[in-house]
């Protein structure tokens, strides 16, 4: 299932009735030769490529976001690739909240983790 990456994450639980409250899009990484065998596309995604959508996405994010009166946030996250008895590692990119105050004008709340470690 293309889900099951997600099970555990962001409150998700995939074995539950209950309907998850929220939306997951999966956006997966391509290597060149991934891409050349890939039905679908053959444009490779690699961490540049990533990392340059995610600062255009935290540049951009209060236009694309105007008429998404629906839309509480969105978080930009990566998967770490985990061994076969580890849990994978999630790491927050960016986040994108809206206020209500959103609606009368003001800025999106747009947030970067720190680098530092």
């Amino acid at each position: 299932d293309q889900f099951e990456p997600y099970h555990g994450m962001f409150g998700c639980n995939l074995k539950s009735s209950s309907a998850f409250g929220g939306t997951l899009i999966r956006i997966p990484f391509r290597t060149a030769d991934a891409a050349k065998q890939s039905e679908i596309s053959n444009v490779v995604v690699d961490h540049t490529v990533a990392d340059a959508l995610n600062l255009q996405f935290q540049s951009e994010a209060f236009q694309w976001l105007l008429f998404l009166s629906n839309v509480v946030d969105i978080q930009l996250s990566e998967i770490a690739e985990a061994g076969p008895d580890t849990t994978p590692e999630l790491r927050t990119l960016s986040c994108v909240k809206l206020r209500d105050a959103f609606v009368h004008g003001s800025k999106a709340d747009i947030s970067s983790p720190s680098t530092d470690s």
